[in-house]
């Protein structure tokens, strides 16, 4: 049996809409799960680590090594990102600005 034509392209619209509709919500309810999973374990982790020495580590920046202890006792944010991330440079942008304040609070 043979579809006419015309009507083709009205099938293949609505089954590519039912499609993507279930994408998005497939797409929702995994960000939702995940978020919600973040957002409990992420108190534990603040309260892990507040007040307390930071976990020995090494960086690598303009192709030299830097070990953490190198800013044992000074105040030091470590911030890390990703340059293909668009959220990691809106944050970076954001810190940015707030560079001076930081330097001032001994940052």
């Amino acid at each position: 049996m043979s579809v006419p034509s015309q009507y083709i392209g009205p099938l293949i619209f609505s089954r590519n809409q039912a499609m993507n509709k279930r994408n998005s919500l497939f797409a929702i309810a995994l960000g939702l799960v995940l978020g919600g999973a973040a957002l409990q374990s992420a108190p534990a982790l603040a309260a892990a680590h507040t007040g307390q020495p930071a976990p020995s580590a090494t960086f690598t920046s303009a192709g030299k090594t830097i070990p953490l202890t190198t800013y044992r006792g000074h105040k030091t944010m470590v911030w890390l990102f990703s340059t293909w991330c668009p959220s990691c440079s809106a944050g970076l942008a954001a810190l940015a600005k707030e560079q001076a304040a930081l330097e001032a609070g001994g940052v």
